[in-house]
Order: C-alpha cells, then sequence, then structure tokens
C-alpha cells in the first residue's frame, strides 16, 4: 500500500500497525535508533536490520522500512 501511494518508507507498529506519510528520510533516520523492535510471529525475539525474519514495532516504536525503486 505504502509504495502503491508513492511513499519512501513506510513504518510497523504496535506489532501490526502500517504508517507511511510526507516524511523526509532525514526524520526516519533521526528516529530509527532503538532496540524496541522485535521480530515478527512466531519467535517474537529482538530484531535489527541484519535479522532474517520481517521485524515490527512494540507500542509506541516504528520499525522502519525504506522502498527501494526496482
Amino acid at each position: 500500500m505504502a509504495k502503491l501511494g508513492g511513499y519512501r518508507f513506510f513504518a510497523v507498529t504496535d506489532f501490526r500497525e502500517c504508517w507511511a506519510g510526507e516524511l523526509t528520510s532525514d526524520y526516519f533516520v533521526s528516529h530509527a535508533k532503538t532496540n524496541e523492535c522485535w521480530g515478527a510471529r512466531p519467535n517474537y525475539k529482538e530484531c535489527n536490520d541484519d535479522a532474517e525474519t520481517k521485524c515490527v514495532g512494540r507500542p509506541y516504536h516504528n520499525y522502519i522500512y525504506e522502498i527501494i525503486s526496482e
């Protein structure tokens, strides 16, 4: 949905909510550093950019994805 909307970034927060908007990459970089992100079900282990699973943010924390153009 974010890609169809023309957004470059989207975030997953509260384990399930997806958000996208007209924010700059500077905003996302400044808000991206946290240890409050976890792997998606079924493992729910701490997650980072090197994880093999998709990541989600805990409540009030965003795990941010960047859409790379093909």
